[in-house]
């Protein structure tokens, strides 16, 4: 009994010590300025080495939240745990400037293991979306002259999950994730004025903080081709999700920022404003061909309708966007007693994306 509080206890503090990792900043980019921000890329590292195939993928020893089904097929005696870190480094650049950026830091923490006979479960910690930049432009006014605008936005939705998959039949496996999509997400917008007498500089500050439920289903069908080849098809789907959310505006009075930061005055003053953000559903399809011990290979098309997000404060330039991903893998004897490398699982993938971004008339 104690052994199993200590677990408990264990796994507790391991998920508080990665949502507080996930509140912190975790991008870099000025396409984050819009609605939620950028959305996060999560597939486990076999999936992801093969272009982040996931609607059809089974492994007993990973685990693939892509699709909430495939996690049936776990070893019933193994108890998994995935931990990952993530390194970006980033160019942005325009027609004259250039900046570089990187971050590091935890990107998920997974657990999973078999609950019964015909039921596994798993739960864990993955980031949603990701807000990061730091923007810097001029404006010249014919009353009071140059003005600077700083532009500053930090955040982002972490997404806590359970999700179990029960083996309804031999073949047939099915799934249900369920969750709470939460964080906070700040925007600044300061604006320095020139060292003009009676002038002061103004600061307006957004906090948007997000919570509430979330769906995902998931279904699996293995089809045996013949001996040791088998066809898994794969579907997902996720109907749209209204998250409650609290928005707080500040506009302040501030002095001349010293060493960047400015220093308040005066709040002009501050609305409270209680609403909702609309994150669309998604739909997808997948299969995988699986030759046993030898080869697979994947397909995964998906789907999700962006353009049916609502915000609280204004709509986001969303289109629907699409992900097609083909992938592979190959092992060349995996009982191999003399060659390391022929044990080796080698894969390759290839990913298409468009993401939910409409700027300029270019979806990106």
């Amino acid at each position: 009994m104690n052994l199993r509080k200590n677990k408990i206890l264990v796994l507790s503090l391991c998920l508080l010590f990665a949502a507080n990792v996930f509140a912190q900043t975790r991008n870099n980019s000025p396409y984050s300025i819009y609605g939620i921000g950028i959305l996060s890329d999560y597939s486990n590292p076999i999936s992801f080495g093969m272009g982040g195939v996931g609607i059809a993928f089974q492994d007993q020893a990973s685990i693939n939240l892509i699709n909430p089904a495939s996690i049936a097929s776990f070893n019933p005696k193994s108890l998994l745990f995935d931990a990952g870190f993530v390194m970006n480094s980033s160019k942005l650049s325009t027609t004259g400037i250039s900046e570089k950026g990187s971050y590091a830091t935890l990107n998920h923490l997974l657990f999973g293991l078999q609950v019964a006979n015909r039921w596994k479960s798993s739960i864990g910690l993955i980031p949603f979306s990701e807000v990061g930049y730091n923007i810097n432009t001029y404006e010249n006014n014919g009353f009071v002259g140059e003005i600077n605008h700083i532009f500053n936005g930090k955040g982002g939705l972490t997404k806590a999950y359970w999700a179990n998959a029960f083996n309804i039949f031999k073949n047939l496996f099915v799934g249900v994730e369920a969750g709470i999509l939460f964080g906070k997400i700040e925007h600044s917008h300061l604006m320095l004025f020139p060292e003009t007498e009676h002038i002061f500089h103004n600061k307006h500050n957004g906090i948007n903080n997000y919570s509430d439920f979330y769906l995902k289903y998931g279904i699996q069908y293995n089809l045996a081709i013949k001996e040791n080849l088998n066809l898994t098809l794969g579907i997902i789907y996720s109907s749209e999700t209204k998250i409650k959310t609290d928005s707080l505006s500040v506009n302040q009075l501030v002095q001349t920022p010293f060493d960047g930061v400015a220093t308040e005055i005066e709040t002009i003053n501050d609305v409270s404003i209680p609403g909702e953000t609309t994150i669309p559903g998604v739909l997808g399809f997948g299969f995988m061909l699986n030759k046993k011990d030898q080869w697979k290979i994947g397909f995964d098309f998906e789907k999700q309708f962006w353009s049916q997000f609502k915000g609280i404060s204004s709509e986001a330039p969303y289109k629907n966007s699409t992900r097609i991903a083909i992938g592979a893998e190959y092992i060349p004897d995996k009982n191999s007693v003399f060659s390391y490398y022929k044990r080796i699982r080698y894969r390759v993938g290839f990913r298409h994306e468009e993401t939910p971004l409409y700027i300029n008339g270019t979806q990106i």
